[in-house]
Formats: structure tokens, sequence, C-alpha cells
């Protein structure tokens, strides 16, 4: 679903054209995202392990929750325990799933019709992706990668308010909204800089181990075998390349382990065709 949520675009649009009143352009629209639909799913094998749609169907509650967290997830923050970042996801994400349902009944399509088709294309986006997550639990709505949807959504319904209502009142209290967000993103760079830059060496250390043994990416244990397979794929079809840093020299201490380990041949074979250097895979 994340790979084919472009398809959405074409949803989005014709229900924008009917919402206005123009029927006769939002068949167009419709039909345009029929056919890529199908495209997208002839020949589709769900990803082994995920959950399926059904399941989730049989769980209307837990879908609708996961989808407002999903939703509201720009507004979590990191706990522990993990999941009390869950709880001003779903609450705030009530409301913004609200606020996009109620846009429906505005003349929002008619006065502009890009924030509207925006809004519901969030939804719909949201909506597939709960469809496909929901059964792994309602921490994963919180996941980065997926966060865009939120902070989307966000500004498109204060787009939606500006078109709405007296937008020099908005524009007020969003301009001072954001001057302070301004000031807070810079200082928590500041003060987390020292943090991410231990985890980038962290993570770069990792890619030299796994450069030298072929094994060991910093993943759960069910999961490593898993991430180790799926780094030496993409490199070898070119879809990824190491970066630069991972080019420095091994610590003796893991080359020595590895000097005895029948993987290390996998690791430099990898690491030098992602390099494009197919005649230095062997020592």
């Amino acid at each position: 679903y994340t790979q084919g949520n472009g398809m959405f675009a074409f949803l989005a649009i014709g229900i924008t054209q009917v919402l206005a009143g123009r029927l006769h352009r939002a068949t167009g629209w419709l039909l345009a995202f029929v056919g890529v639909a199908a495209l997208y799913f002839i020949g589709y094998h769900p990803v082994a392990g995920h959950p399926s749609v059904t399941q989730a169907l049989a769980h209307p509650v837990n879908l609708l929750t996961y989808l407002v967290t999903l939703i509201g997830a720009c507004w979590s923050w990191s706990a522990d325990p993990y999941q009390a970042a869950v709880l001003p996801a779903m609450l705030i994400g009530m409301a913004m799933f609200a606020g996009g349902l109620l846009s429906l009944a505005t003349p929002l399509a008619r006065r502009h019709a890009g924030v509207q088709g925006g809004i519901l294309y969030v939804l719909a986006t949201a909506g597939a992706l709960s469809l496909g997550r929901a059964g792994f639990g309602l921490t994963t709505a919180l996941s980065s990668r997926y966060r865009i949807l939120s902070l989307l959504m966000l500004a498109l319904l204060y787009l939606a308010m500006l078109n709405l209502t007296e937008w020099r009142l908005w524009l007020r209290i969003v301009a001072g909204a954001a001057l302070a967000a301004l000031a807070i993103n810079l200082s928590s760079i500041v003060v987390f800089r020292p943090l991410l830059s231990q985890q980038r060496t962290s993570a770069m250390n990792g890619l030299r181990i796994w450069k030298a043994t072929g094994v060991g990416l910093a993943y759960p244990a069910d999961a490593q075998h898993r991430a180790d397979s799926l780094l030496t794929g993409a490199l070898r079809q070119g879809i990824y390349r190491l970066p630069p840093e991972a080019r420095l020299v091994v610590p003796p201490q893991v080359r020595a382990q590895s000097a005895n380990d029948n993987s290390v041949s996998v690791g430099s074979d990898i690491w030098s065709a992602s390099l494009g250097d197919r005649s230095s895979t062997r020592r």
C-alpha cells in the first residue's frame, strides 16, 4: 500500500468534483482511479508476515482507533512506556478526523478544490494504511514514515479554516504558533545534536561490521536475518548503496573475528558490488 497510495489522488479529485457539482468531470477521474487500482492489484501478493485486510475489517473498532491515531500521529511524543505516546495522538486525531469529515459538508470543494482534495487524499491513504497495518498494533501508527500524512492533514485543515472563516484571525493565531514551533525546533536541534551524532556513529559502525561479516545489523533477534538478507538483495540489485562513511577501516577486533567467519565473502562481495568495482570482490 505504501508504494501505491498515489492512486488515491484520482479518487480524491473525483470526489471533490462530485462535491462541487461537476459530475461530468468527476466521471473521468473516478474511472481513472478504478483503472489504476486494477493495474496495481493485478498479481498483487501480500507481504509475508503482514496481517490480512479481512482481519482488520473484522475488528472495526480497532481499525477506527488505528486510523485516528495515525491521523493524529504528529502530536505524539516519545514516552516510557512508548504506549503512553498513543493517547495524545488518538485524542487529537479524533478531532482532526472529524474536521476532515465535516469539511465534506461545507462549500470548501467549490471555494478551494485543492484543499478539499488534499483532505480526501489523506483520509483515503490513512484508511488504506490502517487496513494493512492495524494488525501490527496501535503503536505502529506512530511510525515516522507515515507521520507526514498527519502533518499534511494538519496543514490542510488550517487552510480549510482560512477559506471558510475569518482568515485574518486564524492567520494571527497560527503565525504566533509557527514562530513558537520554529523556536522549539531550533532548540531541540541544539539539545539533541549530540545524541543524533552518537546514533549516526553507531549506525555507521554497524554497517562496517556488516561489511566485514555479512551479518549483524542492529535489529531485534527475530528480524536480524531478514534485515541482513534485505540489505544484501538491495545492494545486489543496485537499489541501495552503503554510505561513504562505511568505507572506513573496520575495527581490528571485528576484522579478527570475521577472519574465521564463512560469511566474510558475503559482506565483502556485496560491498564491492555496491561500489561498482567487480574486480575487488576477491581479497
